[in-house]
C-alpha cells in the first residue's frame, strides 16, 4: 500500500476499519470472530493470503493463530510449515516487529 496516495489509503483504511468493527459486530466471541476478520482484512487489502500470530506467554514464542488465502493459491506447504513453526524472541522475524522490542 505504500505506492498508494494520501486519498486512496484513507479510502482503503476506512474500508478495512468497516470490514473489521462488521465482523467484530456480528461475532459472539473473538475466537469466532478471529478466521472472518483475517478474511476481511485480506480481502479489504487485496492480499492472497494473510496470517494471525499470538504471542504464547508459555513458553514464550509466536504461534499462528489461524491463516486465510484466496481459493486456488495453492499454499498447502506453507500453510502446514506455518502451523508447526514457532517464533522465541528475537528468531524469525525482524526485531521489534512482533516482540515489542526498539529496533
Amino acid at each position: 500500500m505504500d505506492e498508494v496516495g494520501g486519498g486512496t489509503r484513507a479510502r482503503v483504511g476506512l474500508m478495512v476499519q468497516y470490514a473489521v468493527t462488521r465482523v467484530l459486530a456480528e461475532s459472539a466471541t473473538l475466537a469466532l470472530a478471529t478466521p472472518r476478520l483475517l478474511e476481511a482484512i485480506c480481502r479489504s487489502l487485496g492480499w492472497q493470503l494473510g496470517e494471525i500470530w499470538r504471542g504464547d506467554r508459555h513458553p514464550g514464542v509466536l504461534r499462528l493463530v489461524d491463516a486465510w488465502s484466496t481459493q486456488g493459491l495453492g499454499v498447502p506447504d506453507f500453510a502446514i510449515a506455518s502451523s508447526e513453526m514457532t517464533f522465541p524472541p528475537g528468531e524469525g522475524l525482524p526485531v521489534g516487529s512482533a516482540t515489542g522490542a526498539s529496533a
